[in-house]
This record gives C-alpha cells, sequence and structure tokens, in this order.
C-alpha cells in the first residue's frame, strides 16, 4: 500500500510539474526501498529525486542526498540530470522510474507461479525492447524453458518443461543458444550483445548460427547469490537493441523477479497442503489471510472412493512399500480429480474425498474416469506383479460447510455436514451390492443428462440415525459392453423383482430375480437380491419385516 501512494504522488505531481513535490516523494520512496533492502530500486529513487531537486533550484538539498546517501548516488552523475538533460550517464538516462516501478509492483504482486512467470516475461520483453524471450529455470542443476513468447503473440507456459540438456533435445538445435545460459549461470554476469552473429566470444553457437542473431540481452536471475534462472531476450530487427540503459531496467527486474518466484514456490508447496481452490472458496487471496473459523456455505457433490480389502493387500508389504504403493495409486487418481474440476479435500488413509462445486455431472464423469484410469493402471501394475486393484466409489450432493477447524496452532481445510457423512457411508454399500459405483437420487437430480450415463435403480436404504431413506443407483459405465447391454435390456424387469421385494413378496421377486439372472449371469446385484429373498424366506420374517431398517443393520 505505501508502494502504491509513492507511485500515485509521484504521478501526480509529475503531471501538474509539482517539482518539490516530485522530489520529495522519490525521496521517500527511496528510504522506504532501502529500509526494505531493496538496494537497487533504493538507488533509482534517489536519483530521481536529486534530478528534481536540481531541477527545482534546491542545490543545498542535492548537496545533502549526495553527503547522505552518497552510496546510492552517482558522484560524476548529476549533470546528466540538469533541466537541459545534457550529460552522457547513459546508465540510467531517460529511464522511466514511474513505468519501471509499476513493472515491479505488477511482478511482486502476482504469486501463482505461472501467471508470475507469463507477466514476468511479457513485461521484461516490453520494457526491454525484445522481439522474443525465454525464462529459463534451473531446477535440479538443469535447464528448463518454463516460458517462452515474442512481440504481439501469446507468452507460452510449459506446464512440463523438458531440460535443455535432454536427449530429446540433443542432436537438434534448441531454442536458445544453451552454451550462453550456461555461461551466464555459471559467472552470475549478465551478457550484452549488439550483433551476437558477428562478433564476441559466442559466434559459433548453433542457435547464433542458424538464426543469425543479431542483438541478445541474457541476465541471471539471483537469490541469496545463487542463480535460480536465466532471462534471455534478443531482437533481431537491429543490431546495438539492448542498451546499458536496457540492461538497468532488466536487472532492476530480475531482481524483483528473483523474491516473486520464491514467493511463487512457497505458494506453491504450501498449495500441496492447502489447495488454492479452498482458498477461493474462503474467498482469501492466500494462505496468510486464512484464520481459524473462517467458513462458507456451498452446494457441492461429494465423491469418496476407496481401495479394496487394503488392508489385506498392506498386510504382506514393508512400511516404505506400503507409502510407494500408496503415492503411486494416488499419482493416477489425482490428476483424473483435477481434470473434471474437482477438489482433493483429503487422503484418508488409502481413500479420497473429493469435492465438486461446478455440477454433480464432473463428480460422475470424474469417477467413471478414475475407474477407466484403475483399468489400464491394474494392467501395468499386474505385468509387474503386482496385484490387481479394486475401488469403490460413492458420491452424494448438497449443501456443505467449508472452512476451517482446529486450534490457534494448528488448524485444516474441511468440509462438513451430512452430505460428507452420507457420500461416505455410499461408498462403503459399494461393498455390500459388490459394485464400483454408487450414487444418490439427489445426484442422480443434479445431472444436467442422465441420458449421457448407464445407470439404474437399485435399492432404498435407511441410514442408521436418520428417519429418512434414500434411493441408490448403480453407475455402470464401465461395465464390459455386452454386460451394459444386458442391465439395460433387464432393468424395467429389475425394478418389478425389486417392488416385489419391498412389498415382502419375497417368493414372487425370487422368480423374478432369476429369470433376469438367465439372461444376465453376471449381474452380482441380481444374484445378490436372489440370496437376500432365499434368506428371508429361510427365516421367516414375511409378516413384520421393513427392508430399509435390515438392510441398514447389515
Amino acid at each position: 500500500e505505501a508502494l502504491d501512494y509513492y507511485l500515485q504522488a509521484i504521478e501526480s505531481a509529475k503531471k501538474h510539474h509539482f517539482w518539490k513535490n516530485l522530489a520529495l516523494a522519490h525521496e521517500m520512496a527511496a528510504r522506504f526501498h532501502r529500509e526494505q533492502g531493496f538496494d537497487s530500486y533504493a538507488r533509482l529513487h534517489f536519483t530521481e529525486a536529486r534530478r528534481f531537486y536540481h531541477q527545482w533550484g534546491a542545490l543545498g538539498k542535492v548537496k545533502e542526498l549526495e553527503k547522505q546517501y552518497r552510496l546510492y548516488l552517482d558522484q560524476d552523475s548529476h549533470v546528466a540530470f540538469s533541466n537541459d538533460a545534457s550529460g552522457n550517464n547513459e546508465r540510467l538516462q531517460g529511464l522511466d522510474v514511474t513505468a519501471i516501478m509499476k513493472a515491479s509492483q505488477s511482478i511482486s504482486e502476482e504469486i501463482v507461479l505461472d501467471r508470475l512467470l507469463e507477466s514476468l516475461l511479457r513485461i521484461l520483453i516490453e520494457n526491454a525492447g525484445a522481439q522474443r524471450g525465454a525464462l529459463i529455470l534451473i531446477r535440479d542443476g538443469r535447464y528448463c524453458i518454463e516460458a517462452s513468447g515474442e512481440v504481439g503473440k501469446e507468452t507460452i507456459i510449459n506446464l512440463d518443461p523438458t531440460p535443455l540438456e535432454h536427449p530429446e533435445i540433443s542432436g537438434k538445435i534448441p531454442p536458445v543458444p544453451v552454451k550462453l545460459i550456461q555461461y551466464v549461470a555459471k559467472t552470475k554476469e549478465a551478457v550484452l550483445l549488439n550483433d551476437a552473429a558477428q562478433e564476441g566470444r559466442f559466434i559459433r553457437i548453433p542457435y547464433i548460427v542458424k538464426n543469425q542473431t543479431k542483438s541478445i540481452l541474457c541476465s541471471p536471475i539471483l537469490q541469496k547469490g545463487e542463480v535460480v534462472g536465466i532471462i534471455y531476450l534478443e531482437n533481431n530487427l537491429t543490431t546495438g537493441a539492448f542498451t546499458p540503459a536496457r540492461l538497468e531496467i532488466a536487472n532492476l527486474l530480475t531482481a524483483q523477479a528473483a523474491i516473486s518466484l520464491e514467493n511463487a514456490n512457497l505458494y506453491q508447496a504450501y498449495g500441496n497442503f492447502v489447495p488454492h481452490e479452498f482458498l477461493g472458496f474462503l474467498k482469501k487471496k492466500n494462505i496468510m489471510e486464512v484464520q481459524l473459523g473462517n467458513q462458507i456455505q456451498q452446494e457441492m457433490s461429494i465423491l469418496f472412493s476407496d481401495i479394496r480389502s487394503f488392508t489385506t493387500l498392506s498386510e504382506g508389504m514393508s512400511p516404505q512399500d506400503n507409502f510407494n504403493f500408496l503415492n503411486a495409486y494416488f499419482e493416477q487418481m489425482g490428476p483424473v480429480v483435477r481434470q473434471h474440476h474437482g477438489l482433493i479435500d483429503k487422503y484418508i488413509g488409502d481413500a479420497i474425498m473429493a469435492l465438486f462445486d461446478r455440477c454433480a455431472d464432473d463428480a460422475v464423469q470424474a469417477a467413471i474416469a478414475m475407474l477407466q484410469q484403475l483399468t489400464s493402471y491394474n494392467t501395468f501394475q499386474m505385468q509387474l506383479g503386482f496385484p490387481k486393484i479394486e475401488i469403490g466409489l460413492g458420491i452424494h450432493s448438497g449443501s456443505v460447510m467449508l472452512g476451517t477447524i482446529g486450534e490457534t496452532h494448528r488448524m485444516e481445510s474441511t468440509v462438513i455436514g451430512d452430505v460428507v457423512n452420507l457420500a461416505s457411508r455410499v461408498e462403503s454399500l459399494t461393498k455390500l451390492y459388490d459394485t464400483p459405483l454408487l450414487i444418490t437420487e439427489k445426484t442422480l437430480l443434479a445431472l444436467q443428462d442422465v441420458s449421457r450415463y448407464c445407470i439404474r435403480f437399485i435399492d432404498r436404504v435407511r441410514v442408521k440415525g436418520k428417519a429418512q431413506t434414500i434411493n441408490l443407483f448403480e453407475v455402470f459405465d464401465t461395465d464390459p459392453e455386452w454386460l451394459r447391454e444386458q442391465k439395460h435390456a433387464t432393468r424395467i424387469k429389475f425394478e418389478q423383482a425389486w417392488n416385489y421385494y419391498q412389498q415382502q413378496e419375497f417368493r414372487e421377486a425370487r422368480r423374478q430375480f432369476r429369470r433376469i439372472l438367465k439372461k444376465c449371469p453376471n449381474d452380482q446385484v441380481v444374484k445378490i437380491y436372489v440370496d437376500r429373498c432365499q434368506q428371508l424366506i429361510k427365516s421367516g420374517v414375511e409378516e413384520d419385516w421393513d427392508g430399509s431398517i435390515q438392510l441398514s443393520e447389515k
């Protein structure tokens, strides 16, 4: 906020030619940056303050600044800032400090890494007078192009950047002069070339030879004395495009970029624990604004998934193998949830709890995609000698409370409400019905186009502790095609048989279910109903049985 006001004061004073106010605003801004440890910006503002004190005629003030802040002022350059701007201080003369500070502030305000990279590269290309540019970050000692762009074109962000030394790139001419990048990283010094293809030590680099590159500006991004990135800019329209003044601009902006990159990486790391989408739900800009008890009510679909018989699977594994097994599985499922606009709220042992706020279709499509992904993953795992994994998924929709719970020194984001509890119980019922995906009627009614899915009603249940019953539906899109066709063909017959079952006419229900089983012998749900009818007939409970209550006790 202080920086905002300093810039407003500078712009206002410049607009109305209030040289005294302009000089004072620059001096105060310089002190501000000096106290914050941003010496490069302090130097710029002190230089501008001296210029406008000189222009105003306050020569005593000029001498005072030069004495008090001599480390920030070039003692031989004050002539360059006289009224006629005559002088030869090429490094700083003519820089629009306000524009630079605005650009710097734009970079400093962005903490989402992808947006920061886009903003940083665009600002550098515009302010340095480049034709095209690339932002290279160093990850694990390897150089990766994270962003590239050209004047008038959209900046390209590489979400999965390939290292420049990668075998796929070796043997080909890379999109930047790698040897130059390596030189800048090693020396930690910027390189300014007026005609790269014709002079200097880099004329034989394949990239420069091929493109006959003219002007190049390549500068390191330093963080605590270490190189964390390289900014590469070029202009093939003219030689000498990058003057020392342009280099000064690049140095100032990359200094801010180093701080912003660190903040963005921290923000990204926080996002591994507190999803950024959760901050959006709470209308918070960043993690620092979140407080204990922040909450909001939201309509959502809640998805629970769980690995079947995980306890049995894990018994034969070491603790390390258990962690490796779960992380490999979650690496398969997590991206699928996000691709369908879902937010993973938490991992509960081998279970996943995910939230979908846009529509119920996102949740159902994510569940289907998770089962499809699991099929591919199982094929790979079984080739390596690992057992096949089976999962169950349950989805329920409704109003939930999102917020933070815990205590002052330990809190976490979460979602609470009956909808969450019921979604979890629906998932557990997938074991009872031997089917991988169940949804409630509320989720079914929230779907935009039910006809696009393979869905059938399978039961009405009463959740323990609740008076109201809920209707359960099986989503069988991932069944083999022949089984899907059989289930579609027998769906009406199934509902008729279930009605006999619900009316306690178990012998007729059994007869109907057996007829369905002849047409669809692999229908596990029908097999379960045949067995139920058998047991109920034997136990003689036809006269006083309430199906939903008995089911909940099971």
